[in-house]
């Protein structure tokens, strides 16, 4: 996937929330899932790993709880935006409705053109 572009690290709940996110990231342009390029990497024991509660621990006689790694959120996609410095105006790709605007893999296809 670099070749097109592509290098997705995601913190996700679980394998198919991460493999429909690469799939909606992927279809933008027209591209297909490969498996091949899907990598999983979980921990052994993800509870004891990121709790969701962190425990206390005492630091200076003080009584705290440890920073929390990875805490569980659901995120909603907004939009998507590009800004290239040479360039004038910041470039929508995906509207906050979700409607893909242009198609920049064939930009400078039509730019010769018109």
């Amino acid at each position: 996937m670099w070749l097109q572009g592509y290098q997705l690290q995601l913190l996700c709940r679980n394998k198919s929330v991460a493999k429909e996110i690469v799939n909606k990231v992927l279809a933008i342009q027209g591209h297909t899932y490969n498996s091949k390029y899907f990598n999983n990497n979980l921990p052994e024991e993800p509870e004891k790993n990121y709790p969701t509660i962190p425990r206390k621990i005492t630091v200076l006689g003080e009584e705290i709880e440890e920073p929390r790694y990875r805490p569980i959120a659901d995120v909603r996609f907004q939009k998507a935006t590009i800004w290239l410095s040479k360039w004038p105006k910041l470039i929508t790709l995906v509207s906050t409705e979700g409607e893909i605007l242009p198609n920049l893999a064939n930009f400078s296809d039509s730019a010769e053109k018109g």
